[in-house]
């Protein structure tokens, strides 16, 4: 509330504006709810003051002679008057109650006979109420517990079937393992081997490589047309095809 919002309220319940002022200021208040609590607000405030005497003799006199404009407020006034008289004659009793101890303000039950019965009915009630609701948390407790010890069985269980997974994954990697070194020996093997016959060829003498014809000698034996004569001469024909 800004301090020109909080001047208008003050003028308004103290009566001190003008008769336009005071229409202008009304057909606010049927408009504006947050106008209406504030003024509200404000009058209790100014009749609490006004009864408890915290106003000055001026703002009093002023506060007095608004009462002719809200008749309502002199209710608030008598109202506000008989609430200060009853706290003001109930403070002391108040206080000394406060200062007794709770047992004894409980005890006034146990001394009369005729609410003897009904106060220890109360007390039994609230003991058996009491240890219902213990008996409930107990209970409670006890499932949580029971719950607990299931999930930590079912991890337990879980976790060893990690495990043997995890043994066996490593005892597959260990046979491939051993299958990849063993390749890797007989491939070293034979690679050794190849090169050994490399140097062995490479070691050997260039020959020939025209294909070799084969050389047939045929023999033709001619007889002579002379009988008796001197030995015939034999002509000997060599083809070489």
């Amino acid at each position: 509330m800004n301090r020109e919002r909080s001047a208008m309220i003050d003028n308004y319940l103290f009566g001190k504006i003008s008769n336009s002022e005071l229409e202008s200021f009304e057909q606010q208040l049927m408009t504006d709810d947050a106008l209406i609590f504030e003024v509200a607000q404000r009058e209790n405030e100014l009749v609490d003051m006004y009864v408890g005497g915290k106003l000055d003799s001026s703002a009093s006199e002023q506060f007095r002679a608004s009462l002719s404009r809200f008749p309502a407020r002199v209710k608030k006034l008598q109202n506000a008057s008989l609430l200060r008289e009853y706290i003001f004659e109930a403070r002391p009793s108040a206080e000394s109650a406060a200062r007794e101890p709770w047992y004894r303000r409980l005890g006034f039950a146990f001394r009369a006979p005729a609410f003897a019965a009904t106060a220890l009915g109360v007390v039994l009630v609230a003991m058996v109420g009491l240890l219902f609701v213990q008996n409930r948390n107990l209970n409670n407790q006890i499932a949580q517990l029971d719950a607990n010890a299931t999930s930590l069985s079912e991890l337990r269980q879980r976790e060893a079937e990690l495990q043997a997974m995890l043994a066996a994954e490593r005892a597959a990697g260990s046979d491939l393992t051993t299958d990849l070194d063993s390749e890797r020996e007989r491939r070293s093997a034979l690679e050794a081997e190849l090169a050994d016959l490399r140097r062995q060829i490479a070691s050997k003498p260039a020959t020939n490589e025209k294909p070799i014809v084969p050389t047939i000698a045929t023999l033709i034996l001619r007889p002579s047309g002379t009988r008796g004569g001197p030995p015939s001469v034999r002509n000997l024909r060599l083809d070489n095809n």
